[in-house]
């Protein structure tokens, strides 16, 4: 979210870290040209991001629960108003748009069990009927019993 909105970026997001000072954008600066395995490493998550900047949005992340209810207020807080509106808005739709991609995932995984199932008995269904068949068949080629004993009947 934070590449995303490109808040590593925005001074009034970066200068609640600290990060957006100039200070830590000359050292920033000059981190850059040491190579990286002569360098410590910077905190950061995987994804590339300071780590500074997660625990800044986390801390101006907040949702809550709305009580009886399958609904949740979210709320930020930053200096500027319309970044902490876009932040929310962004927020709740990536929490959306991952509840669709679970819930697709979840209906895909039960379409291919009930197609599996389906094959399955459509196979068993097939087999049953061929042994039926067979049996069906087999009953009319046995030798039956008639007034003077057993009698084969001509194939």
């Amino acid at each position: 979210m934070i590449k995303q909105l490109g808040l590593d970026k925005n001074a009034a997001f970066a200068g609640k870290t600290g990060l957006g000072d100039p200070l830590a954008s000359l050292w920033a600066m000059v981190n850059s040209w040491i190579p990286s395995n002569v360098r410590s490493n910077s905190p950061r998550d995987p994804s590339g991001v300071d780590s500074r900047l997660i625990d800044a949005y986390a801390g101006a992340l907040e949702v809550e629960p709305v009580k009886r209810s399958r609904l949740v207020n979210v709320a930020v807080s930053t200096p500027d108003p319309s970044l902490s509106a876009n932040i929310a808005n962004a927020h709740a739709n990536a929490f959306i748009r991952q509840g669709l991609k679970l819930r697709s995932r979840a209906n895909e995984d039960a379409k291919k069990f009930l197609e599996t199932k389906l094959a399955f008995r459509s196979m068993i269904r097939k087999i049953s009927s061929s042994i039926a068949w067979r049996i069906l068949t087999n009953v009319s080629r046995r030798p039956r019993l008639n007034g003077s004993g057993w009698n084969h009947r001509p194939d």
